[in-house]
């Protein structure tokens, strides 16, 4: 799957930055699963932001210095499950 952010004010409604001065850049996300069942098991794993793009995620009420809050890396996620 895909995410697209696109651009959109930095700190919203803060009282250090009033004007929203400043713009977070856009950013694009590809994530991807695959998995492997045979009878009740299941064997899966996930990948988020698989190609470890570096992005701003939000920005609170902390202004351009103290509010930045970055994006989570590539994460990989495995999953085992037996349905009864």
């Amino acid at each position: 799957g895909f995410n697209y952010v696109g651009d959109r004010s930095g700190a919203l409604s803060s009282d250090s930055d009033p004007n929203n001065s400043f713009q977070l850049d856009s950013y694009f996300l590809t994530n991807a699963a695959i998995y492997y069942k045979r009878d009740n098991y299941r064997l899966a794993l996930n990948f988020k932001n698989l190609f470890n793009v570096n992005y701003i995620s939000a920005s609170n009420a902390g202004g351009r210095s103290s509010g930045i809050e970055p994006g989570a890396p590539l994460t990989v996620i495995g999953s085992v499950s037996f349905q009864f």
